[in-house]
């Protein structure tokens, strides 16, 4: 078997997936290759940094897994551009030299908030049999700046997915924080976080600015933000609730 393959037509993609021979399932959307590098102008200016969406495609959770499970990441995204398909595809080929229990499929479609339902209703029955616990779907579709249309579909596009989430993947579904310097290699759990993140991610943001200055959230420096909380003999539950809820993906 072809360790990637791309599809451009759903049921042909339905009909090439058995969903029982796989031990994990990961399914991403709007994760391809853009770019090598991206720039965040806060909190420094021109700060320019390696892109993550390689870990988009495969997170580190899901590379960490034994050798002995079977793993398929579906990857849905518009591929239409050759150039960066194949280019995505020649990254991916090295990525998974060292990955081989993973099966990669490009799902060639560009995500609308019209035809969002149709796809994850597919999903839905597609997967219907694989433990809740075993399959995590996550939402990257992010527009570095977005016009007023991009900003209203960025909004809408989430719930419009969890809404449409079955009842055994309700917990399933997790979303990408975006372009935001901090919080970039992190995705969080929508159906548990996302009212507290209107609400409370400005305080992250200038608590985590405060400790880790010029230096991004990682599943390392994040105890040392845990310390400097304890030092004070501050109980944050805003901190404990972000970080209860979110996961590291690179």
């Amino acid at each position: 078997m072809e360790t990637i393959v791309t599809f451009r037509d759903l049921e042909k993609l339905v009909d090439f997936i058995q969903p029982n021979t796989y031990d994990y399932v990961y399914i991403s959307l709007g994760s391809k290759m853009n770019e090598s590098h991206t720039t965040f102008s806060y909190p420094l200016k021109n700060n320019i940094i390696t892109s993550n969406a390689e870990y988009q495609m495969i997170p580190g959770f899901v590379r960490l897994q034994p050798e002995t499970n079977k793993i398929l990441s579906l990857v849905i995204d518009d591929f239409h551009n050759t150039t960066l398909h194949k280019w995505n595809i020649k990254h991916m080929e090295n990525t998974l030299r060292y990955h081989k229990n993973i099966q990669l499929v490009l799902f060639d479609h560009m995500i609308t908030l019209s035809n969002i339902t149709h796809v994850i209703q597919t999903l839905n029955t597609l997967f219907k049999n694989v433990c809740p616990t075993r399959l995590l779907l996550c939402n990257y579709i992010c527009f570095k700046s977005s016009n007023v249309n991009e900003l209203n579909f960025e909004n809408e596009l989430p719930n419009k997915i969890q809404k449409t989430m079955s009842v055994r993947f309700k917990e399933s579904f997790y979303q990408w924080f975006g372009y935001s310097f901090y919080t970039y290699h992190h995705i969080y759990h929508y159906n548990s976080y996302y009212l507290q993140k209107l609400m409370c991610f400005a305080y992250i943001s200038s608590l985590l600015n405060k400790i880790l200055k010029k230096n991004q959230l990682d599943i390392y420096n994040i105890e040392s933000v845990e310390y400097e909380l304890q030092q004070v003999k501050k109980n944050d539950r805003k901190w404990s609730n972000f970080q209860d809820n979110i996961i590291c993906f690179t």
